[in-house]
């Protein structure tokens, strides 16, 4: 019988005692060291049934100096303005459920709230509704929306949509030790390469339970690309852990050694506050409300629509039908950039305009 997952991070943290050594890493086996992870992983999931909090997040581009709008002139007259700023705040509230989210997000401007976006993600799809256009989005899992997933359980994956423990079984594990990290603890540091040959570096400490510490890529040169550690707090009693902070940061070629340099060109810090944990959340919590006459793009379905009656879940009075060339692509085109992760492309101060003309 597979031993349970408390029971595994006490026998590693006997044997290891706080100075692991990479020979009996070797003799453990990297395939057990995965094992050990992923168990960590899903084990933590399993504690977690509802959560609903708060993200402070700002964003800072030292590329850009000024705030930059840049148009896009899409099909049937309409236009994408993307707005790009070196210091952008933003505040997003989130109910979690199993798979379900519902995220209200504030683009800011001090304390006055600039606009406002909700994001829905129930049945595998993503809806996003901007009310003041009025106009919404529906798009599948792996479509979007944004650059940098909005679920703060996402931990160790960059990939909207995919956990972790996706991508571990995705990946080619190249190699996995456990080792002393810098505070001495024992940490498995781990290797392995994605669909395109490109390397990613995690660290899972034993002090939070063999969690996701850090998510690392590097240039061909060997120098940092994107480094992304996390920080947790203890919930359910001491049962589980859940981040509290999450800083990602973006480098030039060439200019980061390691990911401890303050020479970054993108930061995105993410500070979370959970309201509360395993506390029942109503079903009708999970839907967006559109106000009639929403211009609804479901690209899903391959419709374009107005929305006539108001909740998303139910099937509004549709009119033309066709291939989808709007707003939504923008959106999808910056987050396919984004997965090849490079530095240059990320938005990471920017907020979006979609306009008639």
């Amino acid at each position: 019988m597979r031993m349970q997952f408390h029971e595994t991070i006490v026998v590693w943290v006997i044997i290891f005692g706080g100075f692991a050594t990479d020979a009996y890493c070797a003799e453990a086996g990297a395939d057990q060291v995965m094992r050990l992870v992923i168990d960590a992983f899903e084990g933590n999931e399993a504690r977690i049934q509802s959560v609903t909090g708060v993200i402070q997040e700002v964003s800072k581009d030292t590329s850009v100096k000024e705030v930059q709008v840049s148009e896009v002139r899409l099909s049937e007259g309409r236009i994408a303005r993307i707005t790009q700023r070196p210091h952008q705040d933003t505040e997003l509230q989130f109910t979690l459920k199993g798979p379900q989210q519902k995220i209200i997000r504030l683009f800011k401007s001090g304390d006055a709230v600039r606009s406002r976006e909700e994001h829905l993600f129930r049945d595998g799809r993503w809806t996003q509704y901007v009310p003041s256009l009025p106009a919404a989005w529906i798009n599948g899992i792996h479509q979007g929306p944004g650059t940098f997933p909005l679920d703060p359980r996402q931990v160790g994956s960059v990939q909207v949509g995919q956990t972790l423990v996706d991508c571990l079984r995705r990946e080619k594990l190249i190699s996995a030790e456990l080792k002393q990290d810098q505070e001495g603890g024992p940490t498995i540091f781990m290797l392995t390469s994605d669909a395109v040959g490109e390397k990613v570096t995690r660290q899972f400490a034993a002090s939070c339970d063999f969690l996701p510490t850090r998510w690392e890529t590097h240039w061909p040169d060997g120098s940092v690309l994107q480094s992304i550690p996390y920080e947790y707090e203890s919930i359910v009693d001491g049962k589980a852990r859940f981040p509290r902070l999450i800083r990602r940061r973006f480098y030039e070629k060439g200019v980061a050694r390691d990911a401890s340099s303050d020479q970054w060109r993108q930061q995105v810090v993410r500070k979370i506050t959970i309201q509360s944990v395993n506390q029942p959340i109503p079903s009708e919590t999970f839907a967006i409300e559109f106000s009639p006459g929403t211009r609804v793009t479901d690209n899903v379905k391959g419709a374009i629509y107005k929305a006539t009656i108001h909740p998303t879940l139910t099937s509004p009075t549709r009119g033309r039908l066709g291939v989808i060339f709007t707003v939504a692509l923008m959106i999808v085109l910056i987050g396919v950039r984004m997965s090849r992760q490079s530095v240059s492309s990320f938005p990471v101060g920017s907020d979006f305009r979609k306009e008639n003309v």
